[in-house]
């Protein structure tokens, strides 16, 4: 993890969103998202296990995030970058400083 963070490189305007359970008309749990808020970051996205299955090319998209302190942040949380959504996997705090750093990966399905 870093222990420098250059807040100049925070070029990107995500959104953060923490999911809510609900029950719907039929009984059944559905979830929905929430906007917590947005927040100027650093995303540094990279792409690895690549390979092949049944014929079509599969990638998975990881990305490292470095913000400003997101109150309440956890691994259960999604992060919104352009039309591309992150799932959380890991939230850690940059040492003494009041930045996170974020990994996550990207999800298959559109806004």
């Amino acid at each position: 993890m870093a222990d420098r963070v250059n807040i100049g490189s925070f070029d990107y305007l995500v959104t953060f969103q923490s999911p809510i359970v609900e029950t719907d008309l039929r009984g059944s749990r559905v979830r929905r998202w929430q906007n917590e808020g947005d927040f100027f970051a650093d995303v540094d996205e990279s792409n690895a296990d690549e390979g092949v299955d049944n014929n079509n090319y599969n990638s998975t998209t990881t990305a490292t995030i470095t913000t400003y302190l997101v109150p309440g942040i956890d691994n259960t949380w999604r992060v919104l970058v352009g039309n591309d959504i992150f799932n959380i996997l890991s939230v850690n705090r940059v040492r003494n400083k009041p930045y996170l750093q974020i990994t996550a990966t990207k999800q298959d399905e559109v806004l």
